[in-house]
């Protein structure tokens, strides 16, 4: 039963954060940009690269929250094995 739960916990958790995607409606986006891109011809290069340092935090956050994941899986199956 214990196993049963490891396998569902790491599946729930591969298809919410790397099946599932991102939502995205493509018509906002593109309506969105093509105002934009009439008014504004300038690019903020600050918001451009605070976004891809929040994008890195994320990344990383979950690559620890995996690793995490697998080293306590690791440890658990070590101890029940050593019983």
């Amino acid at each position: 039963m214990g196993r049963f739960f490891v396998v569902t916990l790491i599946n729930a958790w591969f298809n919410l954060n790397y099946m599932s995607g991102d939502e995205v409606n493509y018509n906002s986006v593109s309506s969105s940009s093509s105002t934009r891109t009439s008014t504004n011809a300038k690019v903020d290069i600050n918001h451009l690269i605070s976004r891809a340092r929040a994008d890195e935090k994320k990344q990383k956050k979950e690559n620890l929250v995996f690793f995490g994941l697998i080293a306590s899986v690791i440890a658990i199956t070590g101890i029940i094995a050593s019983l």
